[in-house]
């Protein structure tokens, strides 16, 4: 087959058979060779609602019947609604508001750059381990494999450590001082480390945290990007972990994944000052696309359900207990998990074939099982495939 375009994140002449994809049912999808496979990691955490939800479709195509796109200044009651409740479901410690994005990367970005405008500072403090998107600057500040490859902005990036290697931020403390405050902006962290290992933090390092941005005036950016929207079992890894972010990055579950759509929450202490002292000098075509308020909508409608609530809960159970009884298979050699949102570190590698054979599908490395199931599994579809991971993870020397 000539090939037409590129595939991500790859040698574009891979080994791998390629993933291919015919239908959808759910959080099901048919391969082409009429396989079902189950997605145990929301393709990329983005599908929390499954590959397809009704109620998620209609809302977008009762939107179509109104107006499918919008001047980016418009003002049109979903606009003012769905953000009303998006501010009102995030809960998060203060007043905001909120600038629309088209992707985690996105609000990344024009966080970087309201950040740097707001404190006329550069230096971003990141983690070791992290990854928050594939523009430049969300790229300059990714700390994994995709980051040596391009022209990154590296003089206005510092790494801290990790917080294993750093529990008291002893070592974050002296990096500031060394650096100098006057001349970093803030931090920029995932509230829980996704695609890079579900690297959960305890309570005491992210009160550390805190604590320097209160001493230090710096500010804090939480990428949420895939932590938000109940995947932590919360509508924020911030509301989980107490703190007081200056922004919160939002993407991937905020439409289900359905449409391409993001948020940036800035507190409104921080916000007011575009009222009259600075210009706002960001903006997107598509900035608060009708289809994507729509969706997200829907999302909103959804988790703020009480039965919808009350399944999350039955089903983060079930996968809390499906980690508890893998954890001292001979082939485990880590779990962490939180929520809804897990990895499996292995001492030996399985490959994506033989989990496929089993009808699971899931993110996948030599020896990391990354695993954000939807939503919308039921507890005996969920407790069915987590047995069939259990049972090839227990088989498997």
């Amino acid at each position: 087959m000539a090939k037409t375009y590129f595939k991500t994140w790859s040698k574009q002449i891979d080994q791998k058979p390629d993933l291919t994809m015919s239908a959808v049912e759910g959080p099901y999808f048919l391969t082409e060779d009429e396989k079902w496979l189950a997605d145990l990691s929301s393709i990329s955490y983005q599908a929390a609602f499954g590959h397809h939800h009704e109620y998620i479709a209609n809302k977008i195509v009762e939107q179509t019947h109104l107006f499918c796109v919008a001047n980016p200044k418009a003002v049109f009651e979903l606009k003012t609604r769905a953000s009303e409740r998006l501010l009102d479901y995030l809960d998060l410690p203060e007043a905001g508001r909120l600038f629309y994005t088209l992707s985690g990367a996105e609000s990344v970005e024009n966080a970087l750059k309201m950040a740097r405008q707001l404190t006329q500072k550069k230096i971003i403090l990141c983690r070791q381990r992290s990854y928050h998107g594939a523009s430049l600057g969300a790229l300059s500040i990714t700390g994994d494999w995709r980051n040596p490859l391009h022209f990154t902005v590296d003089e206005w990036t510092v790494r801290i450590p990790e917080p294993a290697d750093d529990p008291d931020l002893s070592k974050t403390r002296e990096i500031i001082l060394k650096t100098g405050v006057e001349n970093i902006c803030g931090f920029c962290l995932e509230t829980v480390t996704g695609g890079n290992g579900v690297i959960i933090p305890d309570q005491e390092w992210w009160s550390g945290i805190q604590a320097l941005c209160d001493e230090f005036k710096l500010m804090l950016i939480a990428d949420e990007v895939i932590c938000a929207f109940h995947r932590l079992g919360a509508p924020t890894g911030t509301a989980l972990f107490n703190l007081k972010p200056d922004m919160v990055c939002l993407a991937k579950a905020i439409t289900g994944g359905m449409v391409p759509f993001g948020a940036l929450w800035v507190a409104e202490r921080h916000a007011k000052t575009y009222d009259h002292d600075l210009v706002l000098s960001q903006g997107l075509t598509s900035y608060a696309h009708p289809l994507g308020l729509a969706a997200m909508e829907g999302v909103l409608d959804l988790l703020t359900d009480q039965e919808f609530q009350i399944h999350l809960k039955a089903i983060t159970k079930i996968f809390h207990d499906f980690f508890l009884a893998i954890a001292e298979f001979p082939i485990v050699k880590e779990t962490r998990v939180l929520g809804l949102l897990g990895a499996v570190d292995l001492h030996s590698p399985i490959s994506q074939e033989s989990l496929h054979e089993k009808g699971l599908h899931l993110i996948h490395f030599p020896d990391r099982l990354m695993l954000a199931p939807a939503y919308t599994f039921t507890e005996d579809q969920l407790s069915e495939h987590l047995a069939d991971l259990a049972d090839l993870l227990e088989r498997v020397q």
